[in-house]
Parts: C-alpha cells; sequence; structure tokens
C-alpha cells in the first residue's frame, strides 16, 4: 500500500489534489482562529500543516472530522441555496472577468503553455467569497433566504 501525504488545512482537507470539506460558509474576513464549520468544530480545533499518513485505512479521527468521508457512514442531512456566484460576478464585472481569475494576455506563449500552468495560480490561491457577495448574489438571482 502506498503512502500519501495529507495536506490540513483549517477550512479544508486537501488529499493529494482532491479537495473535500462539510464546512458552512462563513465570512473568512473575520477572525480565522476563531471560527467554528460543521457539527461545531472551531478551526483551532483542527489539525495544521501537512501530516504523513501511512495507511489511508487507518486515519486519526480528530484528523477527518469535516471530510466528506464521513457521508458514507452517517449520511448527509442538510439544507441549502444554490447559487450561481460565477454568472453574477461575470455579470457586473466590466470585464467580464471574476475578482480571482487569473489573467493571461493572449500570446504564442499562452498557447504553447500547458493549461495547468495557466490555472495554477488561481487553483492554489484562496478567494474568500464574503457574506456581502452571496446576500447581492442571492438579490439579483431572486433568492430568498427563510
Amino acid at each position: 500500500m502506498s503512502s500519501r501525504t495529507w495536506h490540513f488545512i483549517p477550512t479544508i482537507l486537501c488529499v493529494e489534489k482532491i479537495w473535500a470539506s462539510k464546512q458552512n460558509v462563513q465570512d473568512v474576513q473575520n477572525n480565522f482562529s476563531n471560527m467554528v464549520f460543521y457539527n461545531n468544530i472551531s478551526t483551532s480545533t483542527l489539525p495544521h500543516g501537512i501530516l504523513p499518513l501511512p495507511n489511508p485505512h487507518q486515519v486519526d479521527p480528530v484528523h477527518a472530522r469535516i471530510g466528506i468521508q464521513n457521508w458514507v457512514t452517517l449520511g448527509i442531512c442538510g439544507r441549502g441555496m444554490l447559487l450561481d456566484l460565477i454568472s453574477h460576478q461575470t455579470s457586473i464585472s466590466p470585464s467580464k472577468t471574476l475578482p480571482y481569475e487569473h489573467v493571461v494576455p493572449v500570446s504564442w506563449e499562452y498557447m504553447l503553455t500547458p493549461l495547468i500552468h495557466l490555472l495554477s495560480s488561481s487553483l492554489w490561491s484562496m478567494h474568500p467569497i464574503s457574506m456581502h457577495e452571496l446576500e447581492e448574489c442571492a438579490k439579483a438571482q431572486g433568492v430568498k433566504f427563510r
């Protein structure tokens, strides 16, 4: 069995290049160390940094409390609203781009560079979505929270 390295980040669980989380949406501009997610899990109680994982079948439960693997054994019950944030943000942007979109000028170098390199800055960077942005998107799309 091959060994994997899990990268634990307070808001998400990244296993190699697969991102998974059951956290509630929050305004990350608040004090990050005091944020509380799904099942009252605080960021201060989550592991940070890179942790070795020699056997993926023997993971310390503390290290996998907010992963989507819990849905398999416990099921999922929740509530949510779907918002098309990308359509909303591009409709209000004069340049029709997202605030976090990686913009590369069109050139031969652009056409010859592998796509993954062009996307790498947006794939591995963080763009927090504020509650205000979600509320504006919901209002524009006629979604009402009850």
